[in-house]
């Protein structure tokens, strides 16, 4: 699962599938440009989305986004080897 479907996947509970998807997608988009602040690109991009707790969903969102890279980097690494 890449780095947005894992986004996704944390987001859709709380926003539903359509707006979770726009914003995984979203934030997939900033963070292909400029990863270095994951959880800044999500928390800017959710806080306008009524959520009581924003900044919690973006650090979760962060790590998703993580695990997505880690896991895509062992599978082009083991396609390599």
């Amino acid at each position: 699962m890449i780095g947005r479907d894992r986004m996704s996947a944390v987001l859709e509970p709380l926003l539903g599938w359509e707006l979770a998807l726009e914003r995984a997608n979203n934030i997939a988009q900033v963070l292909v440009f400029s990863a270095d602040d994951v959880g800044g690109v999500a928390f800017g991009m959710l806080r306008c989305t009524g959520l009581s707790d924003a900044r919690a969903v973006a650090d979760e969102v962060a790590r998703a986004w993580h695990r997505g890279v880690d896991e895509s980097t062992r599978e082009s690494a083991g396609r390599a080897a």
